[in-house]
C-alpha cells in the first residue's frame, strides 16, 4: 500500500477546544525530557470542521519543503487535495473507502478544492506526476486516491481571531504526538465558501484563502 507521508506513521488528532496558554518542559516517567502540550484555541461552531483542512495543509507543506500554497499550481493544487482526502475523505457520506484506497466522485473532489482554496474555480489537470497517488476514472467520472498511515502526530489550533469583516485568522502548530515538540506552524486566514450553496449536507462553511508557514 502506498504511504500517505514518510516522515511519520500512525493516527492522531486532537479537536478540543479552549483557551491559548505557553508550552512549558516537564519530565515523562522514563526521565525524557518532553514538551506540555499548548492549549488549543476556542473555536466558532461553525468554524470547529476546519480544523480539519487546516491540519491536512498544515501536514502537506511541512512534508514538502517545496509546497506552494497557489490555486493554479497543479501539482501542489492536487498535493493539497491528496492530503485533504486522504485523511478526511474516507468519512463523507459518498466516500467509498477500503483498505487505503479511496474513491470520490467528481463533485466530491470539488467541495474539498473548495475547501482549501477560496478562489478555486475549477479542478485543475491531473499532472502526470501525482498518478502514482489519485487517479481519475473517466467512466465513472471518479478519482482514486492512494492513501496511508498519517503519523504520530496531531495539529493543535493556538489561535483565532474574527476580523470583523467575515473571515478570521488561525495559527496552528503541527506537532509530535510523542513529546509535543514542534514540528511546523501556520496561519491561516478563512472566509465564507462561496459553493455552499450548491453543497449538500455541506460539512465545511468556510474556504481557506490565505496560509503561510511560519
Amino acid at each position: 500500500m502506498k504511504k500517505f507521508l514518510t516522515v511519520i506513521l500512525s493516527t492522531a488528532i486532537i479537536l478540543s477546544g479552549c483557551a491559548v496558554s505557553s508550552k512549558d518542559e516537564t519530565s515523562s516517567d522514563g526521565g525524557e525530557t518532553q514538551t506540555e502540550a499548548p492549549a488549543q484555541a476556542e473555536l466558532p461552531e461553525n468554524l470547529e470542521s476546519m480544523r480539519e483542512p487546516i491540519d491536512a495543509l498544515l501536514m502537506c507543506s511541512i512534508d514538502h519543503e517545496d509546497f506552494e500554497y497557489d490555486v493554479n499550481n497543479s501539482y501542489d493544487f492536487w498535493l493539497s487535495l491528496y492530503y485533504f482526502a486522504g485523511l478526511y475523505g474516507p468519512k463523507h457520506i459518498l466516500a467509498d473507502y477500503n483498505d487505503g484506497v479511496l474513491k470520490l466522485m467528481h463533485p466530491t473532489v470539488q467541495e474539498f478544492a473548495s475547501v482549501l482554496y477560496a478562489d478555486y474555480d475549477d479542478l485543475l489537470e491531473l499532472p502526470e506526476d501525482m498518478k502514482d497517488k489519485v487517479e481519475y476514472d473517466a467512466d465513472y467520472d471518479s478519482y482514486t486516491f492512494y492513501t496511508g498511515d498519517r503519523g504520530l502526530c496531531y495539529t493543535a489550533i493556538t489561535g483565532c481571531t474574527d476580523n470583523e469583516d467575515g473571515t478570521y485568522t488561525i495559527t496552528a502548530q503541527l506537532l509530535d504526538t510523542v513529546d509535543n515538540s514542534l514540528i511546523g506552524s501556520g496561519t491561516f486566514v478563512l472566509t465564507e465558501n462561496k459553493y455552499i450553496s450548491g453543497i449538500v449536507d455541506a460539512r465545511y462553511m468556510y474556504s481557506i484563502s490565505s496560509f503561510e508557514r511560519s
